[in-house]
């Protein structure tokens, strides 16, 4: 029983990956917006700091799969 060893899910990588992609090219699109309409310094702010949004979801996902991995594999059953 203790010989089983879990690896990490390569679709989570994948789905993180999208998701980091697909929410900075968002921020990127609407901080240009914003550039371009000449809105004040911190409306620029702020929706810059919305392009963090997609590294911590990214993050996260990443250090929760690798939590899970780590656990099971730390974990032995007594015969």
């Amino acid at each position: 029983m203790n010989k089983f060893y879990a690896k990490e899910f390569k679709l989570i990588s994948i789905l993180a990956g999208i998701l980091f992609l697909a929410g900075t090219l968002i921020g990127l699109y609407f901080v240009m917006q914003m550039i371009s309409e000449m809105k004040t310094v911190i409306g620029i702010f702020v929706v810059a700091c919305g392009l963090l949004f997609p590294v911590w979801i990214y993050s996260i996902l990443n250090k929760e799969e690798r939590n899970r991995v780590k656990a099971f594999n730390q974990t032995y059953v007594t015969e």
